[in-house]
């Protein structure tokens, strides 16, 4: 056991250092931050849709496809349905994007989308940010 003690206390050692780096944000803040930066970037790409629906499509690529991944796999352990809803709602999105919709089916798949994101985030954390809330576009 002695001869595992030195490599044991680097790794602790490298871990504490990584913790307490000021470049860091802390685990739980992060997660804390993580519905309402999903809802901003949905609430962002619903509002650019109407005048550019190209830097739509890179808000929701960039900042929220995959948050949405994550939450449809975090929420499936809970409650496969709501999990279900929300894959829907995103793969509608998707292929809006990646074909010629219009203006009109772009915005309204995505205001079907952050229901739904909004829907999951109620159910699965008891509450859920809003459009209002840290956008000034919303």
């Amino acid at each position: 056991m002695t001869g595992m003690m030195p490599g044991f206390c680097a790794l602790i050692g490298a871990a504490t250092l990584g913790a307490c780096s000021n470049n860091e944000v802390p685990l739980a803040q992060a997660r804390a931050d993580e519905p309402q930066e999903l809802m901003t970037a949905l609430c962002e790409a619903r509002d650019e849709a109407g005048r550019d629906p190209s830097a739509a499509e890179k808000i929701f690529f960039d900042r929220a496809h995959g948050p949405l991944h994550d939450l449809a796999n975090d929420t499936a352990e809970l409650d496969r349905e709501a999990a279900a809803r929300l894959v829907e709602a995103k793969q509608a999105e998707e292929a809006d994007f990646d074909g010629a919709s219009s203006i009109g089916a772009l915005r309204s798949d995505l205001d079907a989308l952050i229901d739904s994101t909004v829907r999951t985030l109620e159910a699965t954390s008891g509450a859920a940010p809003d459009c209002s809330q840290g956008s000034d576009n919303g």
